[in-house]
């Protein structure tokens, strides 16, 4: 039994593989379709094949190329779905990180609203006492001491010559604490130039530390 095949229309030599899953096959140089054979077996009976050719004189196995596209179509789809998930990775990163820096800028911006509105209300507290303490002045004659401080707006000094003068309470109020917690600070002082009595009120500020630059104070002179 012959090994080969000859193409009927132009004679090309291929050669023949008797295969169960055998596709009918055409010529590479004409085109021409090559019929099926019939191959005598050794046990006398007459079977037809068709056989399968390759230009390239190799077999061409069509289970092996299907296998091989199904192959290289899964790694695709793998491919795909690493490149997507490292997208989607990177993409929600990156909202993460935008979504970070506004709530820090907002943060930020809230938290300096914030100081801006406890400074103002420290001016604001520190301004109410200049009244209550230029009307104690008139009656009393003096500031009241370092050692009584803003107490004296409410409580009379103890001193008697004082207390017949004293005609409080000047504040109707407790005394403020400052806006961080912290009591107000006084001091009777001579102004320098005018060698006058006044005096010097004063939040400690956001430090809570005194004569620091966040300190907020009112002076008389």
């Amino acid at each position: 039994m012959s090994n080969k095949i000859s193409c009927d229309s132009c004679g090309k030599v291929y050669p023949l593989w008797i295969a169960a899953d055998a596709k009918p096959a055409n010529c590479s140089d004409c085109g021409t379709q090559i019929e099926q054979l019939q191959v005598e077996q050794h046990d006398g009976r007459i079977q037809e094949i068709q056989p399968q050719i390759c230009s390239g004189g190799g077999k061409v196995n069509v289970r092996f190329i299907v296998v091989g596209i199904s192959a290289m179509a899964l790694l695709m789809l793998v491919l795909c779905g690493v490149g997507g998930g490292a997208y989607y990775y990177w993409k929600t990163h990156q909202d993460d990180v935008r979504r970070e820096a506004i709530e820090r800028a907002n943060f930020d911006r809230v938290a300096m609203e914030r100081a801006e509105s406890k400074k103002a209300t420290a001016e604001t507290q520190l301004q109410m006492f200049e009244l209550p303490l230029n009307v104690y002045l008139m009656h009393v004659g003096q500031y009241p001491s370092n050692e009584s401080g803003l107490e004296s707006l409410r409580i009379a000094p103890s001193d008697g010559n004082l207390q017949q003068k004293w005609r409080g309470p000047y504040l109707q109020k407790a005394i403020p604490s400052d806006p961080w917690g912290n009591a107000y600070n006084y001091e009777r002082a001579i102004d320098s130039q005018t060698n006058r009595s006044g005096y010097r009120i004063w939040s400690a500020g956001p430090d809570t530390m005194d004569d620091t630059n966040d300190d907020i104070s009112v002076t008389s002179y």
